[in-house]
């Protein structure tokens, strides 16, 4: 059986896609309950109306911001420190995110339900213990997944 290294855990295939598996069931299984609401005003409300008015670029940049900093009080507790570093992680993710997001919406004909089960799915791996070029590429490879079957479908 194949394995792959990563930090001090030697972990074979069948449990990445056994994890991959679950997390995405779990992860989906919120998504009426946070995402879909969230988005709705995130993407529905803010992000769809700027990137009318000022173009994709910028709302994504804005809308990031406000959704990063929407999530500082998740923060609260950690030394000052913790919380400034925190923060420019999540600020810088979020961005990253509402350009994705801002994509998709885009592309998909302003599915709100697609950009909440991206969202979905970074929430599943964000914080896994995935190096974050993993948690990228899973988020990436859904939503390029999401967009290709949606142009398939409108052919």
């Amino acid at each position: 059986m194949r394995s792959l290294k990563s930090g001090y855990t030697n972990l074979r295939m069948r449990d990445i896609l056994a994890w991959a598996f679950t997390t995405e069931v779990l992860g989906l299984a919120v998504l009426p309950l946070v995402n879909l609401w969230e988005e709705t005003a995130v993407m529905g409300v803010i992000q769809a109306r700027l990137t009318a008015s000022r173009g994709p670029v910028v709302a994504a940049v804005v809308t990031g911001l406000v959704f990063g900093f929407y999530h500082l009080p998740l923060q609260l507790g950690l030394p000052v420190g913790d919380i400034v570093v925190a923060m420019a992680v999540i600020l810088v993710l979020a961005v990253l995110l509402r350009f994705v997001a801002g994509w998709l919406y885009a592309g998909t004909g302003g599915s709100i339900l697609l950009v909440a089960g991206l969202h979905a799915t970074f929430n599943a791996v964000n914080g896994s213990g995935l190096p974050l070029a993993a948690t990228a590429t899973v988020v990436a490879v859904w939503a390029l997944g999401l967009f290709a079957a949606r142009r398939v479908r409108s052919r």
